[in-house]
């Protein structure tokens, strides 16, 4: 085995650092009478930290591994000093590598980055990697290659976890390397786009094969056999790691297939919407660094929405005009909010609204800035007249959190009776009519535009052929959710300080935050649903809507698991009896209210009714009842 990959596989000597300090211009100081004079006047078991002290260079292995005892906010220096020396001394070799130094400095690479990934304590890994911390330093085509591309994958997973990982309240914790500062000297490739990576992978791949092909065929002899061999275990360790790549890439990109373990977005019946998931599944490489103005990723959710002849020719106009600078800026803040947004997910119900409804207001920033883009495109171009628009894209974003937002404060029972109307009247007739319409826009203008490209002879598969019956599913939810909430407001009286209806609205706007944020696109009247919620509907009118509750149940197509439908559905039937009850004997039955079992279901709720003619049982002479 060689010896150069660790830092502890080279510990320097005296004379190394006699060398680092005249590298340094620095001299050697005799510290010892002063040291002794500053320990006799610490008391006994007195103990001194420094600000240079790190709990991560202090504590073993094992209970490092613990995330809570992460601390990186400095990486000891010396491994920068221990690179340089490695080098000079011909530890670390950055070219004229041989074939087999070079399959095994591959494994011990893989092998640095599993026991990252198994949680090893990261100074026990990729850190000791010396190959990882100056991959640009390294003239070997393979070796640089396979650098570059461990670093990607290293990105790639801190991403996926940082946006994916679920932890509750203070159990929250980064990842090592967080993803949103460069820790130390392991930059992670960040001046190295993933295309890149990509292509100077390829071509290592490339270069691989054609030498052993070469060699093979101008010098026969079994030495050139053994270099063949060579080589083709070099190209399958490119290939696995390019693949490893691959796989990371798409996990990250495309649907989630297990939203249980992942928790991105979960909607009422714990599925998340495809489009949705979609759109905010984008990859984000890690660093402090200036993003370039089209993120491949960002420009793929943007063409996944507004369709690809959109993109690729508004992108085109863009790139050639003076429009390349908001278009740029408008791509950095995304990269900056999405992430946010993944964030919010991974709290409980009652932080995620508030999480939410501060992303609300970011993304309200990137519509304005979306819409100010689209109308400069609008007065300078021609002939954009069929094409999307890229405010579309982030206002679609908008509906769906405030659609989640008033989903979770459903959950949790933050709605009184006669909030329920406002928010389903918002939530059907504004929320999801307005969604349906920016989707048909879309759809319009993507087939409007004929696109044809000589590069991509296969048609463009559109998503939004789907999606009206999305949202048509959508509308059933809201229904199915709502419908019995909404008729107990009429015999449950508003409080007694909502006299007038300004005063009603007051109270919307401060309870509901997010309709006041759209209601400068959305032209959401306040006065409008106000008086509605202080209107009184007739019995009859109620019992009809209560008996159509049921009305769900009748849907095959409604995608409900077996056991979940038959529990429903005998609340369903209990509804049925009451409301019958209502109906047939209004005069002695009384509806009291909604009784929700969290055991059976936390969104559907049984009906209570009232016996006029039961005597209602005095709480302390049933208490004096049991003590007798």
């Amino acid at each position: 085995m060689s010896q150069f990959l660790l830092t502890s596989d080279y510990l320097p000597t005296s004379s190394d650092c006699h060398e680092y300090l005249s590298l340094s211009n620095d001299s050697w100081i005799d510290i010892h009478e002063w040291f002794k004079g500053e320990a006799e006047r610490l008391a006994v078991g007195e103990i001194v930290m420094p600000s240079e002290f790190l709990l991560s260079k202090t504590v073993s292995v094992l209970d490092i591994n613990n995330g809570k005892l992460y601390s990186y906010e400095e990486i000891d220096p010396i491994l920068s000093w221990y690179y340089k020396l490695a080098v000079k001394k011909g530890q670390v070799l950055l070219k004229d590598m041989p074939h087999e130094e070079l399959i095994k400095v591959f494994d011990a690479i893989f092998v640095t980055m599993v026991s990252w990934m198994i949680n090893y304590h990261v100074m026990d890994g990729i850190f000791r990697n010396l190959y990882l911390h100056h991959p640009g330093n390294i003239e070997y085509t393979y070796l640089s290659a396979y650098c570059n591309l461990a670093l990607k994958c290293i990105s790639l997973i801190i991403s996926i976890l940082r946006r994916g990982g679920v932890c509750d309240e203070q159990d929250f914790h980064y990842l090592p390397l967080p993803s949103d500062i460069i820790t130390g000297n392991l930059h992670l490739a960040a001046h190295v786009s993933a295309a890149d990576v990509i292509c100077q992978a390829c071509q290592a791949d490339t270069q691989a094969y054609n030498q052993a092909q070469s060699d093979s065929k101008q010098h026969p002899s079994p030495a050139a056999e053994l270099a063949s061999n060579q080589l083709s275990e070099i190209r399958s360790r490119i290939s696995f790691l390019l693949q490893f790549y691959y796989v990371l890439h798409h996990c990250s990109n495309t649907k989630c297939e297990n939203v249980d373990e992942t928790a991105f977005i979960h909607s009422c019946r714990g599925e998340a919407d495809p489009l949705v998931r979609s759109l905010m599944q984008i990859m984000f490489n890690p660093g402090n660094y200036e993003r370039s103005a089209f993120d491949f990723q960002i420009l793929t959710s943007m063409c996944d929405f507004l369709g690809p002849a959109t993109m690729l020719k508004l992108s085109e106009r863009i790139n050639r005009s003076a429009n390349y600078g908001p278009f740029r800026d408008i791509l950095n803040k995304s990269a900056a909010a999405f992430p946010e947004l993944y964030r919010a997910y991974g709290y409980n119900d009652s932080r995620r609204i508030y999480h939410l409804r501060k992303s609300l207001i970011t993304f309200r920033n990137l519509m304005n800035s979306a819409k100010n883009l689209d109308n400069i495109l609008t007065k300078n171009e021609t002939n954009l007249e069929n094409y999307g628009q890229f405010s579309a894209f982030f206002e679609h974003i908008m509906l769906d959190i405030v659609r989640e937002i008033s989903l979770n404060a459903l959950a949790l029972k933050l709605y009184e009776p006669y909030d329920l109307l406002f928010v389903f009247e918002f939530l059907h007739k504004k929320v999801i009519n307005r969604k349906l319409e920016i989707l048909r826009h879309v759809q319009h203008c993507t087939v409007e535009t004929n696109f044809k490209s000589e590069e991509h002879t296969t048609p463009f598969y559109f998503p939004w052929l789907y999606y009206e019956e999305l949202i048509s599913a959508e509308i059933v939810d809201v229904y199915f959710l709502f419908t019995a909430y909404m008729n107990s407001m009429t015999e449950i009286k508003l409080p007694y300080y909502f006299k007038k209806p300004d005063d009603l609205e007051i109270h919307f706007k401060r309870k509901f935050p997010e309709i006041v944020i759209l209601n400068d696109y959305l032209s959401f009247g306040l006065k409008e649903y106000t008086y509605q919620c202080l209107h009184k509907r007739s019995t009859a009118e109620d019992i009809a809507a209560l008996q159509s509750c049921c009305k769900p149940f009748e849907s095959p197509d409604i995608p409900f698991k077996s056991n979940e439908f038959a529990r429903l559905e005998t609340l369903a039937n209990k509804n049925r009896v009451l409301a019958n009850l209502m109906c047939n004997a209004k005069d002695r039955f009384l509806p009291v209210g909604f009784e929700i079992n969290p055991s059976v279901h936390y969104l559907w709720p049984l009906i209570k009714i009232r016996d006029k003619n039961q005597k209602t049982v005095d709480p302390k002479a049933k208490d004096q009842a049991k003590k007798e």
